[in-house]
């Protein structure tokens, strides 16, 4: 159907653009052969270095007064190796920079060089030092140096966007959201250096950034992650810092302990202080702040000032800032203008007055990745750089063993071990004190925080459910872009679900469209609150935690030996607090004296809530404590939970299991 937006064909050209991310057709040189080609010759010559090194080896033995020249060669050899390839990266870099700089005039026209310069790029986001700076740098070094000397793999780079509804983009197109419109513009960028770059929009409308997100991380966010971004500012608040303490906290023990950046948490300044000393990197956006000196958009004209010829402003500024805000105001605030889905969506949800327009999550986009880019080039440079003495944070007291910044395995090693420092130094930090933890739970507290979990987690989006994991049936997906892929539904439909089997014991329901909520456009919203159905009809449900792919993925032998049996379920959110009438909680569940709850056998007694209301777990517990035995017949590390709804024609709405 044809646009029938008057502003639509201004977009056009954008739009085209990013659907090269869902389809690739055509001769056109793949990444993989773009880094074949571009390291040929490296990989030769690295061979030739080897060779010599094994010469010298055996020269030691024969002729002691020649080793030196020997191996002053081989090291003017490799330090010549680690320019040429640096410079035909850096070529490469300053190429695809001019075809970025393109997209940024396209959109705000003169106000590109006045606005996106690289100083307002690297101030729009802040950190409490350069510590956090260094860090993503390093990052980004161990990227670009893994993709020239390990060609056959995909080197990655993935920056996750977490958040509520209007991070999400609800009332816009998808692929006119953030995280879409970052890919969009960095994709090509890294695709020159030899990196796969991902900006996957995996923010859930109406959820808390804790505990739940944050205990079940890896679940929703994936165990690869190099940046994540928190914008839950709408739905978390700002009275005390317990759910973004929780969110940082978790962070740092991820797997790859990535870069975290602040969209809005009020707590930001502080915590950020205290991780980036226990080791980690941390910034917070602060050009989206309009409280603050550093919001960009200030830059760009009011439309709504008489003595501003609007029909000249570029598509970008063009009825953005009305009134000296973005996005309010008229005409700035018009729904047709500050949303542009006509003609491609008919009936969009979401189009409301505090959820992002689509200028708005453009200008986020570009600056992000702007952002990036300009670390990228600052990465480079320090590839040219001579070894310094180790700075006072880096010091430990051994002999500094820092070593030239080269491409090769030896640098690569080095800077793995100091990410590793870093995280060795968080786990070693004190965590601070989180009250959600506290009371009964004290001595789980740090637990909690830190420790491994393995999470069933049932919403949209989410790793393990985009990878088939929870239902242990690896799906064949294409990414289509934006952290959108070729997803099929998976469970049952909520209006169409099976006959009870009360004499079998049957596992909880993946129960998907509650609410209706599969009745969006398709160009638009692709979170779902899918959630685990446990039924009174039913009478006892049972699953066992976790699954074989389940401890395949997050699991370790350790972790798996090590578990402390802390059994933990989360209730699915509904919008405005609206539960349907068969909604039965599990305190509910648990006000009886039958048994209702099991774990390995073990009756569940008691509970302690942990969250705020439409957002809470419950932290199940028995009346020894609120740890469960392992399990003789399932194995370490496994947990059997049973169910019982007692309430007739009641329904336990769980959306996830965390085991510790």
């Amino acid at each position: 159907m044809p646009n029938s937006n008057p502003e639509a064909s201004e977009w056009d050209e954008l739009e085209a653009r990013s659907l090269v991310f869902a389809e690739i057709d055509g001769p056109q040189e793949t990444l993989a052969s773009k880094r074949n080609k571009m390291s040929q010759s490296y990989r030769w010559r690295q061979v030739g270095v080897l060779l010599v090194l094994a010469f010298c080896a055996f020269m030691a033995y024969v002729r002691g007064d020649v080793i030196a020249l020997l191996i002053l060669d081989v090291e003017e050899e490799h330090e010549k190796l680690t320019k040429d390839i640096l410079g035909d990266l850096k070529k490469r870099a300053a190429d695809a920079r001019i075809e970025v700089d393109k997209l940024i005039e396209e959109d705000y026209g003169q106000f590109k060089d006045e606005v996106f310069t690289k100083e307002n790029m690297m101030n729009a986001f802040q950190s409490p030092s350069e510590l956090s700076v260094e860090r993503l740098q390093r990052r980004i070094l161990i990227k670009i140096i893994e993709a020239q000397l390990r060609t056959s793999d995909d080197t990655t780079f993935n920056w996750v966007i977490a958040g509520h509804s209007a991070a999400a983009g609800h009332g816009n197109l998808f692929n006119q959201t953030t995280a879409f419109i970052l890919e969009q513009t960095a994709r090509p960028f890294f695709e020159a250096l030899g990196i796969t770059f991902y900006g996957k929009n995996y923010a859930m409308g109406g959820t808390k950034s804790a505990p739940e997100n944050a205990l079940c991380m890896s679940a929703v966010y994936g165990p690869d992650l190099d940046i994540l971004s928190w914008d839950f500012g709408m739905t978390d608040g700002s009275r005390e810092p317990t759910l973004y303490n929780t969110w940082t906290q978790r962070a740092g023990v991820h797997p790859t302990s990535p870069t975290i950046i602040s969209f809005g948490s009020a707590f930001a300044g502080t915590i950020h202080q205290e991780v980036e000393k226990a080791g980690m990197s941390a910034f917070q956006a602060v050009f989206v702040n309009e409280k603050s000196g550093d919001l960009l958009a200030a830059k760009f004209p009011d439309s709504d000032d008489s003595k501003v010829n609007v029909t000249e402003l570029p598509r970008g500024v063009k009825n953005y800032r009305c009134g000296g805000r973005t996005e309010t105001g008229e005409p700035c605030g018009d729904k047709l203008i500050k949303f542009n889905t006509e003609g491609v969506c008919e009936q969009m949800r979401g189009q409301v007055s505090w959820h992002n327009g689509h200028k708005d999550h453009l200008l986020r986009g570009r600056v992000s990745a702007l952002f990036l880019i300009e670390n990228v080039f600052e990465a480079l440079s320090k590839l040219d750089e001579t070894p310094l003495a180790a700075s006072e944070s880096e010091s430990d007291g051994e002999e500094d063993k820092r070593i030239a910044p080269s491409i090769s395995e030896e640098y690569l090693s080095y800077l793995h071990s100091l990410e590793a420092k870093d995280k060795e130094s968080f786990k070693n930090s004190e965590p601070p004190k989180v009250h959600h933890f506290e009371d009964r739970l004290t001595e789980l507290h740090d637990a909690f925080l830190r420790s491994n979990n393995v999470c069933r987690y049932a919403y949209l989006p989410s790793y393990t459910r985009y990878e088939g994991i929870l239902t242990e049936n690896r799906q064949e997906i294409k990414y289509l872009g934006g952290g959108r892929i070729t997803y099929q539904d998976e469970g049952v439909r909520s209006e169409s679900q099976p006959a009870p089997k009360p004499d079998s014991l049957t596992e909880p329901l993946l129960v998907y469209n509650a609410e209706n909520d599969r009745l969006v456009c398709s160009d638009a919203q692709i979170d779902f609150k899918d959630y685990f159905g446990i039924r009174n009809e039913d009478e006892w449900v049972a699953t066992i935690i976790p699954n074989d792919s389940e401890e395949e993925v997050f699991v370790s032998d350790y972790e798996k030996e090590n578990r402390k049996g802390v059994v933990t379920v989360c209730e699915r959110v509904f919008a405005w607090g609206r539960f349907p009438e068969n909604f039965v909680s599990i305190e509910n569940v648990l006000n009886t004296s039958d048994t209702t709850i099991t774990v390995n056998d073990i009756p569940a007694t008691e509970y302690q809530v942990i969250g705020t209301e439409n957002g809470r777990c419950h932290v199940l517990g028995n009346k020894d404590g609120f740890t469960f035995p392992a399990s003789l017949e399932h194995g370490p590390g496994k947990y059997e939970i049973k169910f019982k709804v007692p309430e007739k024609g009641g329904v336990l709405y769980l959306s996830s299991f965390i085991i510790f």
